[in-house]
């Protein structure tokens, strides 16, 4: 049965947008579980957002849970408990505030006996990048890449912007409503078409390779082979997750796990 195999590395709010926050963080709790989490916040009180889920993620790690319990049941728990601050922010009456349309992408994953849970919000990716088969998309991003979330966005009078045009611009599919770039999210209860559930996943750990969890910093529009090369061969540092948050003009943070 594979698991966590050896250490767990992380860079963090590595960028010079001093508005963005991009935080990581991993423990592993009384039951063994290892628990991988990173945010990134928008917005002018994005910061608050994003440090406030990490602080939910911190509470289960110290969470002793059921020996019944597995990845997938940790997972929604802390799902639930990000869910909840969105209702927090709201009973804030902060209406019209910049705390009020301030978010954070929030991408969490459970790694425990033999299996791999992850919830999710937003556009912080993970992917499964063994060493001898093509990387693996876990986390389908909450964005206009989405067929399923653009449709119930659109439905809903959003519209979903692309921050990565060729001039950095971004621009739309159509006009009018309000205006954002994922569709789910902590926080943002001042658009009326984010979602604040995360989506759920589990898979199975059978190929040994890295979990690679990253925010839109790291990752940028897509998938980049040079990204999943250097992850292949270790030599992501922290001067190369630095060349890449310049590149995408954004703060980034990552997580790696060595799966074995």
């Amino acid at each position: 049965m594979l698991g966590i195999s050896g250490e767990v590395r992380g860079f963090q709010d590595i960028g010079t947008r001093d508005e963005m926050k991009a935080v990581q963080l991993h423990g592993v709790n009384a039951n063994g579980a290892h628990i991988m989490a990173v945010l990134s916040g928008h917005g002018d009180d994005g910061k608050v957002i994003a440090e406030s889920g990490a602080l939910s993620v911190v509470e289960a790690i110290g969470t002793e849970y059921p020996e019944y319990s597995d990845a997938m049941s940790i997972a929604q728990d802390i799902g639930a408990m990000l869910a909840r601050l969105s209702l927090e922010i709201e009973d804030e009456d902060a209406i019209e505030t910049d705390y009020y349309f301030s978010g954070a992408a929030a991408t969490v994953a459970v790694a425990y006996a033999g299996k791999v849970a992850l919830a999710w919000m937003g556009h912080a990716r993970a992917y499964y990048v063994a060493n001898d088969y093509a990387a693996l998309l876990l986390t389908k991003p909450h964005d206009r890449t989405n067929d399923k979330e653009f449709e119930r966005a659109h439905g809903k009078g959003g519209r979903l912007v692309n921050p990565w045009t060729a001039d950095m611009r971004w621009t739309s599919d159509f006009v009018g409503g309000q205006t954002l770039t994922i569709t789910r999210a902590i926080g943002d209860i001042g658009f009326d078409f984010v979602d604040h559930e995360p989506e759920f996943k589990e898979e199975s750990l059978i190929v040994p390779g890295r979990l690679v969890i990253g925010s839109s910093g790291f990752w940028g529009r897509g998938e980049d082979p040079d990204i999943f090369d250097r992850l292949r061969e270790g030599s992501v540092d922290e001067t190369y997750v630095q060349r890449l948050a310049r590149q995408h003009e954004n703060n980034a943070a990552v997580i790696i796990a060595p799966i074995g």
